[in-house]
């Protein structure tokens, strides 16, 4: 069934505040992905925060122009195109998506659009294989108690020595 000119401009305009309002869009293309696998990737990305459409490349292409990112190729995207955006972090958005396309050749990532800029592949790549954010806090509160630990270690040394001692002593005696 034909959609009518209101519904494209809903979805126009749908896509634009996508582009605008997430931190993160990954453009890939896809062929041959069956519903199965479509919906694990959906799943795998809902855990992580991040949303997929499927979208039309005229659809994406004006969306983006509309948004006001430049120097988008046209050419180089394929028809049928599956756009992966997130909200909250662009390493989960990235990973999620390039982890799915390394293991599955029916995926090919053309670029993205962080922040209202395009972006490489070569960006996504590396975007994908740095830590997660809550990674990094993990590090940041081990790093933070490390020295207090080590603390802890050096001021209960002479209690333990001391109660090492008291122990052989009971023990010699009876």
């Amino acid at each position: 069934m034909a959609k009518t000119r209101e519904q494209k401009e809903g979805l126009l305009d749908k896509y634009e505040a996508a582009i605008r309002d997430n931190k993160m869009m990954v453009v890939s293309e896809f062929k041959g992905l069956t519903m199965t696998e479509m919906t694990d990737l959906r799943n795998k990305l809902n855990l992580a925060g991040a949303k997929l459409a499927v979208i039309k490349n005229t659809v994406f292409t004006k969306a983006a122009t509309k948004a006001g990112v430049e120097s988008l190729n046209y050419q180089k995207l394929g028809k049928n195109l599956a756009i992966v955006y997130g909200p909250q972090d662009e390493v989960a958005v990235s990973k999620e998506i390039y982890n799915f396309a390394k293991v599955n050749d029916k995926i090919n990532i053309f670029g993205g659009i962080m922040d209202g800029k395009l972006v490489t592949v070569d960006t996504i790549n590396k975007l994908a294989v740095l830590p997660s954010l809550d990674e990094l806090r993990a590090k940041v509160v081990g790093s933070l108690n490390a020295p207090i630990s080590g603390f802890v270690r050096v001021i209960a040394g002479p209690l333990q020595g001391f109660y090492n001692a008291v122990n052989a002593l009971k023990e010699q005696r009876s």
